[in-house]
């Protein structure tokens, strides 16, 4: 059976929007507040995430920062893990992918979604990619929110844009990461 996880970064007061302060706005910046061993930490839940999937669903935007990031040759296990995970970018304008494993997937989102659910078995994870996030919302296709809290608060705007319905949470796990991160996991209920 597959699922779609969304696992994201979120402060405090529920904050996702430039993390790392690129976008120029005035909540932005707020990921580069944790280092250290919470890094570390942060690093391995994340990782441990693409090593229990198999495969990743994301947007064009997210598609970008994580090639711009260099993870097309980075080292480590995690960004071998995620060389070789099959990828599926959701874009209209994407035309020769240069990450490994990558499909680019054009049309409805809803409807390629749905498609990949049919042809994947196992758990699909969706990192970062909030129009995407919010627009699978809206769809009823997520099953699982994965929420690691940073510890700060920047006054910004948070969230899903408009999430299109309210939609009932069960917490099924908190885990502590380093000394100030919390992750929150929770399944979605129908």
């Amino acid at each position: 059976m597959s699922t779609i996880v969304v696992s994201e970064n979120v402060t405090a007061d529920g904050v996702m929007k430039d993390p790392t302060g690129e976008e120029g706005t005035a909540a932005g910046g707020w990921f580069q507040e944790v280092s250290g061993e919470d890094l570390q930490q942060w690093s391995k839940v994340l990782a441990d995430e693409a090593f229990e999937a198999e495969a990743m669903l994301m947007g064009r935007g997210s598609y970008d920062y994580f090639v711009a990031r260099g993870w097309l040759d980075r080292d480590g296990a995690w960004a071998q893990r995620l060389r070789d995970i099959p990828k599926y970018v959701l874009s209209s304008t994407l035309r020769d992918p240069q990450w490994s494993n990558t499909t680019v997937i054009s049309g409805d989102p809803v409807e390629a979604t749905e498609q990949l659910l049919r042809e994947v078995d196992g758990t699909i994870l969706v990192n970062a990619s909030g129009r995407l996030v919010t627009t699978l919302w809206r769809a009823g296709l997520v099953d699982e929110l994965r929420l690691v809290l940073f510890p700060t608060v920047v006054g910004g705007r948070g969230g899903f844009a408009d999430p299109g319905r309210r939609t009932r949470l069960q917490l099924h796990d908190i885990r502590r990461i380093g000394d100030s991160l919390v992750q929150l996991r929770y399944a979605v209920t129908r």
